[in-house]
């Protein structure tokens, strides 16, 4: 009996001994390990990969990757039975990697170069890492809008990833926000270049309401309406060219923004300039009616200079309420100059100064006290006065 039970316990020691010696890792499902191929069936891999019992891969797993006996291999294990069986993949580990990879990138906003393999709705189906299967939208494929979506199947481009959702191991990219960061470089280092008062040869891009937006060869620039030029015009399709090149003058700069004001009239001489030189008050000037309102109305006097005709100094009626009664649109007109506000820029003109005040000859024949004859046209009885018609001319 004594025999036994130290038979037995020579035993388990050398059991504990073996173990001791050669340590049998603990494995665990879904994680990955490095394993050894040690023989290659017509349909499965066995591997061994430091386990009691070696695992099996599928071989359909390698596809047409060249496989040797002896390679080494990161495998994922997927099943284990109560009998020591193991179920391993080898897709699974490398996809397991690239997730990892992925989700690095994704942190530390690393470019990634995906293969675009098929368009789908709303836009393309992109692989990483060959194995991992991502959304770009056809809105972040370009800065343009995409006609031809065919156009990129096929192709290998730069993308970064958007948004991820671990869940339902969806991923979306862009290549878009790689070209708009490689525009705001350029855009920076041309900016960085240019000076207030410099002269720049730009390219009409588009025209709008407001002015036109000038292609400076990679940094657009905003030429306003006013700064087309001296003579003021309602559209700048009637000074500018879609397409054409023009020089502009640099008006200012904002580094922060990256924008930039041209001017293009500022490259001539102003004619008020010219004007203050030859002109003063009390001089008589010719000029075209390019505007009416119910205050007046504004006359070209020479090209780029215009002044008011106030409704008060059309005619010395006072019954005159609207320079729309007394003037049209392109009538030519004799004026008085009656100011001239040099820091404003405003001309103040007259045509009734080239008749004499007809009040200075009715204070003189109707002075207080004299008797004249008329007719009464009114009566107002909560004043009580009466309003007559006399002829005084």
């Amino acid at each position: 009996m004594n025999n036994n039970k130290e038979i037995e316990k020579e035993n388990s020691n050398l059991i504990k001994k073996y173990f001791k010696k050669n340590k049998i890792p603990k494995i665990k499902e879904l994680e990955i390990y490095k394993g050894k191929i040690i023989n290659i069936l017509e349909d499965y891999v066995i591997i061994d990969f430091g386990y009691k019992s070696e695992g099996i891969i599928p071989l359909n797993e390698f596809k047409k990757k060249k496989i040797n006996i002896g390679d080494k291999k990161d495998i994922m294990v997927i099943k284990l039975d109560y009998k020591g069986n193991c179920l391993l993949s080898y897709e699974k580990a490398n996809k397991f990697k690239s997730w990892i990879k992925i989700k690095n990138a994704y942190k530390n906003k690393k470019i990634l170069k995906g293969y675009i393999i098929s368009r789908t709705r709303g836009g393309f189906i992109m692989n990483l890492y060959k194995n991992i299967s991502s959304f770009l939208p056809g809105s972040q494929a370009d800065i343009k809008v995409i006609k031809d979506y065919d156009y990129y199947v096929g192709k290998t481009i730069d993308v970064k990833i958007l948004k991820i959702n671990l869940k339902t191991k969806n991923i979306i990219v862009s290549h878009k926000v790689l070209i708009e960061k490689d525009i705001e470089k350029k855009k920076k280092d041309l900016i960085s270049t240019l000076q207030i008062g410099q002269l720049i040869e730009g390219k009409v891009k588009s025209i709008i309401s407001y002015g036109a937006f000038i292609d400076l060869g990679g940094l657009d620039g905003l030429l306003h309406i006013t700064d087309i030029s001296w003579k003021k015009i309602d559209n700048p399709s009637d000074k500018l060219k879609l397409g054409k090149k023009y020089n502009f003058i640099i008006l200012g700069i904002d580094k922060e923004k990256l924008r930039v004001q041209l001017g293009l009239k500022q490259l001539t001489t102003n004619p008020w300039d010219l004007f203050l030189k030859k002109i003063k008050i009390g001089s008589i000037v010719n000029g075209l009616v390019t505007a009416i309102t119910d205050y007046g109305c504004f006359i070209e006097i020479e090209d780029g200079i215009e002044g008011l005709l106030h409704v008060s100094e059309i005619a010395w009626d006072h019954e005159l309420k609207s320079a729309k009664d007394f003037v049209k649109i392109n009538d030519k007109l004799k004026c008085i100059i009656l100011n001239i506000d040099e820091e404003d820029k405003k001309i103040y003109l007259s045509i009734k100064r080239f008749q004499k005040d007809p009040w200075e000859k009715i204070i003189k024949k109707y002075y207080i006290g004299s008797k004249h004859t008329g007719i009464i046209n009114k009566y107002l009885k909560n004043k009580n006065y009466f309003i007559l018609n006399i002829n005084i001319y």
